[in-house]
């Protein structure tokens, strides 16, 4: 399969970032071949934290640090952008800042 990125480059972008999944985990797992599932650990903020029903997600008081809330995010997960776009791409043929006309569309079919 390919896939067409508009970044120069995977990791063109100065910043990177670390973002949570928190409710979507099944549907990700529905998405990734079994290889792929087995691999999400590796590219958690923390490698060595294992998701558990009992997870939360601390709110705090951004101006006195305070700890204001917990909500409840079973089995949620942190995750490396940079890394994480890294696994995405196994086994992709990703392509980057390619001409617009190297795309054709596919012919459509009635099902």
């Amino acid at each position: 399969m390919t896939v067409f990125e508009q970044d120069a480059s995977p990791t063109s972008r100065p910043r990177d970032w670390d973002f949570g999944i928190y409710w979507a985990q099944s549907r990700i797992t529905e998405c990734l071949t079994p290889e792929l599932n087995a691999l999400i650990g590796t590219v958690q903020t923390d490698p060595s934290y294992q998701p558990h029903e009992g997870s939360i997600v601390p709110i705090y008081n951004g101006t006195t640090g305070d700890r204001v809330k917990e909500v409840d995010a079973p089995f949620a997960i942190r995750l490396r952008r940079r890394a994480w776009l890294d696994l995405l791409r196994t086994g992709l043929d990703v392509r980057v800042r390619g001409p617009r006309s190297a795309i054709k569309k596919l012919p459509t079919f009635d099902c």
